[in-house]
């Protein structure tokens, strides 16, 4: 037995047994002894993590990848819940999700934190594997779309659509979902990479390893648009709650921003300019009450009439706060700014050529370039603390 072999084993029989502590108190003595108290007090890691096991254990009772996505816009569409509430509705679920499967939640439970302590060295060795910034557990493998469909052969997906429904396998309507048309040889273009990995997988062909740059939809290896992309966080309409005064929070970026076109002489000193009338005050109240971002956007819009003269003159650098305000209060946010690392960003909106690149792609990009300015702002702080 090696010494640090002994010393786990001389935790695991140090912690709280079942008989003198809760579960979660036992819980802790493992993370505690595992990860240190930073890790293990990081909430953005927490969420993870919880994330992760949730959509295994339902992916392990049948669930499906697109239905889970539907619940995801579901939830971030709605307002944020009480943590407590929360966690009470998740023991509830999960209680009534074990008994409709015939599972024991605490039998599974004791066995798995058993089993967590057997295995001490290899989940440090995951987390210290872990990419930075990323909330996934670990490098992933992406294949080479184009080599891969040329080792497959002239046929490409289609002979690897028959073989899938030979063997009865439900990747067959995967592949046939998303593999080009008859005829078409093996162009990549438009055929998802996971797809490219089952074929190459049933093939013997072997994945990549990924890099720290990941890609998807219109990104680059040289930019990150983030319209609706993995990167959404850094857009006005992602469900993070900004903070503008101590009597002013609000449920987006979207809504501050619309608010402070109609809240003009409001408590806030740095807003500036004259008092607003009544009517643009009650417009400010309805966008601050608006149940989503879009629909704040829309009552704005229907009435621009009634928002400060000097909006246009404005408008950036009031851009620029809130955002600032939504990175500073919110880590992920922080995170995912940071891991975009010196590529472009681009707000992919087909049709603000303002705020956006527009329908043609020449537009002035300028939330893409406040980001940047922002990104750089954070480094600098970052650097200044290191020293």
């Amino acid at each position: 037995m090696t010494e640090e072999e002994r010393k786990i084993t001389a935790a695991y029989h140090a912690a709280p047994d079942q008989s003198t502590a809760s579960f979660q108190t036992r819980v802790a003595s493992w993370m505690g002894f595992c990860f240190g108290a930073e890790i293990s007090a990081d909430k953005v890691e927490r969420n993870h993590r919880f994330l992760e096991e949730a959509l295994e254990l339902v992916q392990a009772n049948g669930c499906q990848m697109n239905e889970a996505f539907e619940l995801v816009n579901y939830v971030f569409g709605r307002p944020v819940g009480d943590l407590q509430q929360e966690v009470g509705g998740v023991m509830v679920t999960l209680a009534a999700l074990c008994l409709a499967s015939g599972a024991d939640m605490h039998q599974a439970g004791e066995s798995e934190l058993h089993r967590v302590w057997q295995k001490v060295e290899q989940i440090r060795a995951k987390q210290a594997a872990k990419p930075k910034y990323s909330p996934l557990p670990q490098i992933t493998l992406e294949p080479d779309a184009e080599g891969m469909l040329a080792e497959l052969g002239a046929a490409g997906l289609h002979d690897i659509a028959a073989r899938f429904r030979a063997m009865n396998s439900s990747l067959a309507w995967i592949v046939e979902k998303y593999m080009p048309p008859e005829g078409s040889g093996c162009d990549s273009r438009g055929v998802p990479d996971f797809v490219v990995a089952a074929a190459g997988g049933l093939c013997g062909i072997e994945p990549m390893p990924r890099s720290e740059v990941q890609c998807h939809g219109l990104d680059t290896p040289e930019r990150v648009c983030f319209y609706e992309q993995d990167f959404y966080v850094l857009s006005n309409f992602s469900s993070f709650e900004v903070e503008w005064t101590s009597n002013h929070r609000f449920k987006t970026a979207e809504h501050c921003y619309h608010w402070l076109r109609f809240a003009t002489g409001a408590a806030n000193g740095r807003l500036g300019g004259a008092v607003p009338s009544e009517q643009a005050m009650a417009v400010a109240d309805a966008v601050q009450r608006a149940t989503s971002a879009h629909d704040a956007f829309k009552i704005a819009q229907e009435n621009k009439h009634l928002q400060r003269a000097d909006w246009n003159d404005v408008k950036v650098e009031k851009m620029r706060m809130i955002i600032r305000a939504k990175a500073l209060q919110h880590e992920y946010v922080r995170r995912k700014l940071l891991a975009t690392g010196d590529r472009e960003l681009v707000e992919n909106s087909w049709r603000d050529d303002f705020w956006g690149w527009g329908p043609n792609r020449t537009g002035q990009n300028m939330l893409g370039r406040l980001w940047m300015d922002l990104r750089a702002e954070l480094r600098t702080s970052l650097a200044a603390a290191e020293h």
